[in-house]
């Protein structure tokens, strides 16, 4: 599925592979761009519903790395997503997904980005991202094989 989102587990930009071994389990792998940098998520999923319309509930652990660190080399963030959606199936397989829910920080932390990009040393204070709690949402489109 391609994503777009505020703050989701795959950033505001994404994409997600999702595994549904039986209809009331899903499990979702997911990689996308977010305000920090390049960031990967594991969402396992509880899916309610008939065949077209499907309410999802998930929680999952994601890791984000710092886009201003040294060349990208900087610390990474761990979080854990949580997450509840609905998903509409179009007869042809197609899917929509709507999601909202909290992030919530676990480890490690990020460099902030200075405003003024002219300074050499524009790298801000680093911050720790443990008990950060913020929104999320997304959305997503897709297709089911």
């Amino acid at each position: 599925m391609g994503n777009l989102g505020l703050f989701s587990a795959v950033g505001e930009i994404g994409v997600t592979y999702t595994y549904a071994p039986i209809p009331a389990f899903q499990i979702e792998l997911g990689s996308g761009i977010g305000f920090s940098g390049p960031q990967f998520s594991l969402m396992p999923k509880l899916s309610l519903g008939d065949g077209r319309n499907r309410f999802l509930a998930g929680i999952g652990p994601s890791v984000g790395l710092d886009w201003y660190g040294s060349l990208g080399s900087g610390p990474a963030s761990y979080w854990l997503n949580v997450d509840v959606g609905y998903e509409y199936r179009t007869p042809g397989g197609y899917s929509f997904l709507v999601a909202v829910g909290i992030f919530r920080g676990i480890a490690g932390g990020y460099h902030d980005p200075c405003v003024n990009f002219s300074n050499d040393s524009c790298l801000g204070p680093f911050e720790q991202v443990k008990g950060v709690t913020f929104p999320q949402m997304r959305f997503a489109w897709g297709h089911w094989f």
